[in-house]
């Protein structure tokens, strides 16, 4: 139980930083739209989002955790990592503010003019934000490890609020609202390192950083750093510079179309994937150091129970109700129904990737909660180059869309050979129990999606097309289809032998009164 109880916390706080996202987001939409501005913030961002998912939240994250138990959460050498990373990431921050024009020349080559203009204007504002934000991901490995979940999941949501509060507060004073963004990023993260480094230090667990030495720890370390670093990396060229590089060859708008969309996408895996992981990482890691095997495989089985029932009812609302969520999260802005539409079949090939990608986090947790870093390596390897060669074949025909595809092509290619690694290498035996839960609440959400689609239907029949609505009709339409699904999808699990009303209100009394 503690596994769920710590995802439900993490996932709760995770997901507020998704909706202050969203947030942040609607008002990119409703100030600027889908134009040359709105894709060159994008692109400032997603720079050092790449440099922070390998750095701080990928490689460094899933190498340092695992050494940092194997350790006994020794401080001298928390430390010494700490100044490995800082030395590399000044330098890394100097060089490409140095050459950051010439750079994002040769990275977007074939963007257009007004978009690298507004590109080069923000991204040296912009990129400073890797240096605070790796710092807030090493102290947040730190709390995890210690089993302090919450600050670091509640740091994006401030994060987030401080860019809403300060592009807000001055917008009213100047026209230049792409430059409010960069500098309402930097501030961000600066405010993220000052509130994760105090409630280190409020909890005891704060670092000093001391001169790195050649210790048998931290050759282990980097030994396992190095292919951690290029797994991730893979994975990240996938996620961000595949469409990068591809969609500065496509309209204007359309890596702003990929923003919007993948917003959507993130509130899921914000529940599932990202909280999921970070709470099973440091799990499974303190249990095969203890060579407790039986605990890390129930452990593990615990969590893709959960990550199942989660995961079903997301992928019908992103699948049937594409438009009418769209429509209404960024429907007030200056978004036209071609855009609208063109967001929504994004979300749609979005959600089939959705299983595959919570099959990746948790299979990946697994390997390197053992500090086995080659097969996630050898698995990113594989999806990137399906990524590639998906994307370049079907990018002149589908455009945008194309790159969504590719990604959802990668990502099951790469989930696909995480789980057949598992079984055959390490022998892991996927349980019959298992499988039959995956089928009834497969089953379960069959018939929630039967339910779904029909509310749709009547309420289109009635009442006309959706875009008609008023904002609250809206509001009140997502809020039905939501209520349908979930209630129809409870009782299908209820039906199909899943779990009984008199579990759930077991699980409901656990989590309210803390009692196992």
């Amino acid at each position: 139980m503690s596994l769920l109880k710590s995802v439900f916390s993490v996932s709760s706080l995770t997901l507020l930083g998704r909706i202050t996202g969203y947030m942040r987001d609607l008002l990119l939409a409703h100030l600027i739209g889908a134009n040359a501005i709105s894709d060159a913030i994008n692109i400032a961002i997603k720079i050092p989002s790449f440099f922070r998912r390998i750095f701080a939240e990928g490689a460094f994250h899933v190498s340092f955790l695992p050494a940092y138990a194997h350790t006994q959460k020794n401080k001298v050498f928390a430390g010494m990592v700490l100044s490995m990373l800082l030395l590399a990431l000044g330098c890394l921050t100097l060089g490409i503010e140095r050459y950051y024009a010439p750079l994002s020349q040769w990275v977007l080559t074939d963007a257009h003019p007004a978009t690298l203009g507004y590109v080069q204007q923000f991204g040296p504002i912009v990129f400073p934000y890797i240096f605070f934000i790796s710092v807030v991901s090493f102290f947040g490995s730190i709390l995890n490890a210690h089993g302090r979940f919450s600050a670091l999941a509640i740091s994006q949501a401030i994060g987030n609020i401080t860019i809403i509060l300060f592009v807000s507060c001055l917008s009213g004073f100047t026209c230049e609202t792409g430059l409010l963004f960069s500098w309402g990023v930097l501030l961000s993260g600066m405010i993220q390192t000052a509130f994760i480094v105090y409630s280190s230090w409020k909890g005891g667990y704060f670092i000093t950083p001391c001169w790195p030495k050649w210790t048998p720890d931290i050759k282990q370390f980097l030994k396992k750093f190095l292919p951690g670093l290029l797994s991730v990396s893979t994975v990240q060229i996938n996620t961000i510079i595949v469409p990068l590089y591809l969609s500065s060859r496509l309209p204007v708008g359309s890596l702003s179309y990929l923003q919007y969309a993948d917003r959507l996408y993130q509130f899921p895996l914000s529940i599932i994937g990202i909280a999921l992981s970070s709470v099973l990482l440091p799990m499974l890691a303190e249990k095969i150091k203890d060579n407790d095997q039986e605990s890390a495989d129930a452990v593990f089985s615990q969590a893709l129970r959960f990550a199942w029932i989660v995961t079903v009812p997301s992928l019908i609302l992103m699948s049937v109700c594409s438009f009418p969520i769209v429509i209404t999260l960024f429907g007030s802005g200056k978004l036209s129904i071609a855009q609208l539409i063109s967001i929504s079949n994004i979300v749609k090939i979005y959600a089939l990737g959705v299983p595959a990608y919570i099959v990746i986090k948790i299979f990946t947790a697994r390997f390197f909660a053992a500090r086995d870093m080659f097969t996630p390596l050898i698995g990113g390897i594989i999806s990137a180059i399906i990524d590639v060669i998906s994307a370049l074949v079907l990018v002149d025909v589908l455009q945008h869309l194309a790159l969504a595809l590719a990604a959802c092509i990668a990502s099951w290619g790469y989930a696909i050979f995480l789980v057949v690694r598992l079984m055959g290498r390490d022998g892991w035996d996927f349980p019959k129990s298992l499988q039959v839960f995956f089928l009834k609440a497969t089953g379960a959400g069959v018939i929630s999606a039967a339910a779904v689609f029909s509310v749709t239907f009547i309420l289109k029949a009635v009442f006309g097309p959706f875009e008609g609505f008023s904002l609250w009709g809206k509001i009140g339409g997502v809020a039905l289809f939501t209520g349908t699904c979930g209630i129809t999808f409870l009782v299908g699990l209820w039906k199909m032998g899943v779990c009984s009303p008199e579990t759930m209100y077991t699980l409901a009394q656990y989590f309210r009164r803390k009692k196992s």
